[in-house]
């Protein structure tokens, strides 16, 4: 019915994978920093690493689609597009900030423009996010490696910038916007 060897690449991937997930889960020492959530990369990291691939495999194909015009390499091209679609998106559907420290929010930004609005509203939004949840945090944190720049901000500052009263002020403002616009992590 299926190509040759399918049960058997099959069973091997599923050991393969219980395996990992076992030495992830039961064998890797917990991250001095984040603890046990920084092990998360070790899922996101290489469904990202596929993700990429996925978007070349389905680019080499369009192209061989494009010089060949025969049907099958398009719906390669498809498939492969919207599976790392589904790896590189869907999946990681939970929004986070890069990194935690203490009650320091961190969001590394590698881009060559400096700071932007959307930038604050980001780290905003996970802020209240984690307010919501009963997490308080003092500071958020931008940081840009290629620029060697970084900037941390108080979320008391961040208030009487935006005219609250206090940061729990202007995170119980968010989280009720965020509540009323349906927006979920």
């Amino acid at each position: 019915m299926y190509g040759k060897g399918l049960r058997a690449l099959s069973l091997a991937t599923t050991v393969v994978l219980t395996g990992a997930f076992a030495l992830v889960f039961f064998y890797a020492p917990n991250d001095a920093d984040q603890g046990f959530i920084q092990k998360i990369f070790y899922v996101h990291v290489p469904m990202a690493i596929v993700a990429l691939c996925g978007f070349i495999a389905g680019g080499v194909m369009a192209i061989a689609h494009l010089r060949t015009r025969a049907q099958k390499w398009d719906m390669r091209s498809y498939v492969a597009i919207h599976l790392s679609l589904i790896l590189g998106v869907g999946v990681l559907e939970a929004t986070n900030a890069d990194v935690r420290r203490g009650s320091t929010l961190y969001e590394v930004k590698t881009v060559t423009r400096g700071w932007n609005s959307s930038d604050l509203r980001q780290c905003l939004t996970y802020a209240a996010m984690l307010y919501s949840a009963g997490d308080r945090l003092w500071r958020v944190a931008l940081v840009n490696p290629r620029a060697g720049r970084t900037i941390t901000l108080s979320l008391a500052e961040i208030a009487v910038g935006a005219g609250a009263d206090s940061a729990s002020a202007l995170l119980n403002d968010l989280v009720y916007r965020m509540v009323e616009l349906n927006v979920s992590a």
